[in-house]
């Protein structure tokens, strides 16, 4: 009889578990969707109207972006618990929600890496093509063929090269961007947890 029932519980457990992944699954799809189609569309528009300097300005920004959310996402997933839990006690502001950052690392590394770093990676991309089209429909020329060709070789070696730079940053200062992370949610009073004391998590 004990053998059944820890098996109907362990059924049980293991049900959950797959309920709550892939309804997570379903919330990174819709919200990747609805992301991308929107900042696609945005920066389209934005690059359209705006000179070509600031077009391949903004392009960059895109890819840094994507390269710091990388960063972010890494150091959460390979960040320690245990220092932050001294800081808690000493009530350090930004521990506690270190420590939540560190204990959903597997959705905060998500959406960081998943959600925000490929739809940086996705925009880029079209921001790229675009300026690159544009620039050839105005110069129709090697020059402009040859400024195009760069453009796209830049952004793609410098979110590459950005990201590989970045894991070594992300394993080396792991538990100090996990904090500064923290920190900038203790700000907005993030996360709305409360400790047994009734306190809210700061």
């Amino acid at each position: 009889m004990e053998v059944e029932h820890l098996k109907r519980a362990k059924m049980k457990q293991s049900g959950t578990k797959k309920k709550l992944h892939y309804g997570w699954v379903l919330l990174l799809f819709s919200v990747t969707f609805l992301l991308s189609a929107a900042l696609n569309s945005v920066s389209e528009r934005l690059l359209s109207a705006l000179p070509m300097v600031l077009g391949v300005v903004v392009l960059f920004v895109i890819v840094f972006l994507g390269i710091i959310f990388d960063i972010f996402g890494l150091a959460v997933a390979t960040a320690e618990e245990a220092p932050f839990h001294s800081m808690a006690s000493d009530r350090v502001k930004g521990a506690n929600a270190s420590i939540w950052l560190i204990r959903n690392a597997e959705k905060v590394s998500s959406f960081c890496n998943d959600v925000v770093g490929d739809i940086a990676g996705i925009v880029s991309g079209s921001a790229c093509a675009a300026l690159s089209a544009a620039l050839l429909f105005h110069h129709k020329d090697w020059n402009a063929i040859l400024t195009a060709v760069l453009l796209t070789a830049s952004a793609a070696a410098l979110t590459v090269g950005g990201k590989a730079v970045g894991k070594v940053i992300a394993f080396n200062k792991r538990n100090q961007l996990v904090y500064f992370m923290g920190r900038v949610l203790a700000l907005f009073g993030l996360p709305k947890e409360k400790q047994k004391n009734g306190r809210k998590s700061s």
